[in-house]
């Protein structure tokens, strides 16, 4: 592929990480606000502060990145992180509102998984459909960068 291309689709994947990332601060930040006025910042659970964390990890992981030549293991790395992401909010969901996201007390009953619950998640608001739909959209194009540019990796023979 050219360099033209793969120059596009690195663009659109930093475009895709950033919003992500804006995503998961400013939820992050709001619902945590919402604690401090309660008077509960750190006893409600570790949801809110790792949103804002991880949107700043994405935000420096794009700078790191783009400071290498070979950015293969970002795009690896970009794929996995988001469909964690993906994976993980449906699981928070899954497992109860746990506490701290897989371990503590269980704060919403147990649901029954369905596709009718997948879309009742997927489109619970704005900043959930469109995250979803974010990182769903990095992980195809992170898996595009890992298709195209392996004739540009060294091998091992």
């Amino acid at each position: 592929m050219t360099d033209d291309r793969i120059f596009v689709l690195e663009f659109l994947a930093v475009q895709l990480v950033v919003v992500a990332a804006m995503i998961h601060v400013v939820v992050g930040v709001l619902g945590w606000s919402s604690w401090f006025e309660a008077g509960i910042p750190l006893r409600a659970g570790a949801r809110y502060p790792l949103l804002i964390v991880s949107g700043i990890v994405l935000l420096g992981g794009i700078a790191y990145a783009h400071t290498r030549e070979n950015r293969r293991p970002f795009y690896a790395a970009g794929t996995l992180l988001m469909a964690g992401y993906v994976v993980g909010y449906y699981l928070w969901h899954l497992l109860g509102h746990r506490e701290f996201i897989l371990f503590g007390e269980q704060r919403a009953a147990n649901e029954t998984v369905s596709v009718q619950w997948f879309l009742d998640h997927l489109l619970a608001g704005p900043a959930e459909l469109g995250a979803i739909v974010v990182e769903v959209a990095a992980i195809l194009v992170f898996a595009a960068l890992l298709y195209v540019t392996r004739a540009d990796s060294p091998t091992d023979s």
